[in-house]
């Protein structure tokens, strides 16, 4: 369990951090497209800004979950952590 616990927490931190670029790059897109009047490139730049928000949300539920499952099988301790398997 220990195992998949830390690949969910490496995923929560990946997909946070590949949200947080996207949103970037959405938000540089956007200022282009502002700076150059190019609406299809202000467009493009908002939805990769949505994009990113969504997966950096989802990185922090990943995240969480982890968190919480980690509370719940440390206040058990006679509790096997693999019975839910």
């Amino acid at each position: 369990m220990d195992e998949k616990r830390d690949d969910l927490k490496k995923e929560g931190l990946k997909d946070s951090l590949e949200g947080k670029a996207d949103q970037l790059k959405g938000k540089i897109k956007h200022g282009v497209g502002d700076v150059t009047g190019d609406k299809d490139l202000q467009i493009k730049g908002k939805i990769d800004e949505m994009k990113g928000k969504v997966k950096d949300a989802f990185g922090k539920v990943e995240r969480k979950i982890d968190e919480s499952s980690k509370k719940f099988s440390d206040s058990d301790p006679d509790r096997s952590r693999d019975d839910d398997l």
